[in-house]
């Protein structure tokens, strides 16, 4: 046997002992890639948690701890305005800890809202507009209301107040002041019954129209936000009317009460300012096990520490509205001169869309793709959608670093929009993408699919020449 053969069996022994251990080191890394993951989960789970706590229990305590001492130290027309000042106050309160990807929450709380309008919509027209009262409660006055305009007397037992007999010439002429606060009154009701009927109307549109959650957000934020404007805005010109008249004593509630109305318009104008929610939104979404999960990836992708990642991702995350694209810009394998022009910072959760696709795919399918589903997102939503696109989102100046937080920005959107075609999986980095949304808790649900294959002899149609010119307007 010559010294080859010899050394034969050991160098494939020697090449088997290799291929295994390089196996072991590959399991070995993947248990440390799959624990990291692990535990920036649990690390977001514990950071959002801390970041939500404080607007989760101020509105709480706003809804229920709130309610129970206004029931103890107030009582007639004071108690109700509080108690509607309280729960407006802690509804909005609490909203600031909801991210949009919480859709059975938004939706629990959609539903009592929409409740919560229709009910005090029925009290302030009950109380303040028709002023029904009881028996008991009559007066000369409310004789001549009950006189005067029987049809508004709803049950036996009932009747009208002293606002609409005030509207009468012969009360004018008896006292001039009291009526014409009692108007002021009377108009300030009807704004309120109109804001919360429209409210109402808003919140039950959004939820039965969008399935998202930010539609849904944004729906409930513009109605309480307005409805505690219009509330805060018309008891305060009320006030203002009482005390300019002379009559303060007619005002419902003691003048602290002004200090309740001030606090609820600004809580309204808070809720009214996108900006100002966006902000605070992507700071807790960088906080929850999706943002904890796409930095942890980040880091390992050598974008840096966890902290260096949050920072940059925060600096780097933009974004392009729909109507801002062209066809022109999927033609070429070049980047526009203006890219960066037609793009803005964004925040997390701010997103409507991470747009994945192929550059090895046909263009003109990939167009026709995302501008019909631009056109079905601008119909359901009635705007623009917020995209991010690489060519566009990628900082040309820090292109590394943008490439490294890809998992972040991934993680930064609500829906995952994937323009397949033929090519798409074979792209690495169309399949870290898809990984990468859900991997980091996306909602499969989130992951919208359309395809972009060429259709050979297929020419575009008219109505889609018409998308394409709105988009491109």
């Amino acid at each position: 046997t010559s010294p080859e053969d010899m050394a034969g069996p050991a160098t494939h022994a020697n090449v088997s002992e290799a291929h295994a251990e390089g196996h072991a080191e590959d399991h070995a890394q993947i248990r440390h890639i799959r624990a990291r993951l692990r535990a920036a989960r649990d690390l977001g789970r514990r950071r959002r948690l801390r970041a939500k706590l404080p607007p989760m229990l101020l509105g709480v305590t706003c809804l229920f701890v709130g309610t129970v001492a206004v029931t103890l130290l107030m009582e007639g027309a004071a108690f109700r305005l509080a108690v509607i000042e309280m729960t407006l106050i802690g509804l909005v309160v609490f909203l600031l800890s909801v991210l949009p990807t919480e859709r059975r929450t938004v939706t629990a709380i959609g539903v009592v809202t929409l409740a919560l309008l229709v009910l005090y919509g029925a009290g302030i027209l009950v109380y303040v507009v028709l002023r029904v009262e009881h028996g008991d409660q009559k007066t000369a006055d409310t004789q001549d209301a009950r006189r005067d305009a029987p049809f508004f007397a709803f049950a036996a037992g009932t009747h009208l107040g002293v606002e609409h007999w005030c509207l009468s010439a012969e009360a004018w002429a008896a006292d001039q002041m009291e009526c014409a606060i009692r108007t002021v009154h009377f108009a300030a009701g009807i704004v309120q019954v109109t804001g919360w009927i429209l409210g109402a109307a808003h919140v039950a549109a959004s939820l039965a129209r969008f399935a998202h959650g930010r539609p849904r957000l944004d729906a409930l934020f513009f109605s309480l936000g307005c409805n505690c404007v219009i509330f805060g805005t018309a008891y305060t010109t009320f006030f203002v009317a009482a005390a300019a008249l002379g009559g303060r004593a007619s005002y419902p509630t003691p003048p602290a009460s002004l200090v309740g109305h001030a606090v609820i318009i600004a809580v309204g104008a808070l809720s009214l300012r996108p900006s100002l929610r966006a902000a605070l939104v992507g700071w807790l979404a960088a906080r929850g096990e999706a943002g904890s999960s796409a930095i942890a990836i980040s880091t390992l992708m050598g974008a840096g520490s966890t902290d260096e990642v949050l920072a940059r991702s925060r600096e780097l995350l933009c974004a392009v509205s729909a109507e801002q694209l062209r066809a022109s810009d999927f033609a070429t394998a070049f980047i526009p001169a203006d890219a960066a022009a037609r793009t803005r910072r964004a925040h997390a959760g701010e997103i409507d869309a991470f747009v994945s696709h192929s550059w090895q795919g046909d263009p003109a399918a990939k167009w026709a793709a995302l501008v019909a589903w631009c056109d079905d997102f601008k119909r359901q939503h009635g705007r623009w959608p917020l995209l991010w696109i690489d060519r566009f989102c990628v900082s040309s100046r820090d292109a590394s670093m943008s490439v490294a937080c890809l998992p972040v920005f991934v993680s930064a959107c609500n829906t995952l929009l994937v323009l397949f075609d033929e090519t798409f999986l074979s792209r690495l980095w169309c399949v870290v993408e898809l990984w990468c949304f859900l991997a980091m808790g996306g909602d499969p649900a989130s992951v919208v699919v359309r395809v972009s294959r060429r259709q050979v002899g297929a020419q575009p149609s008219v109505s889609h020449g018409l998308r394409i010119q709105r988009l491109t307007m």
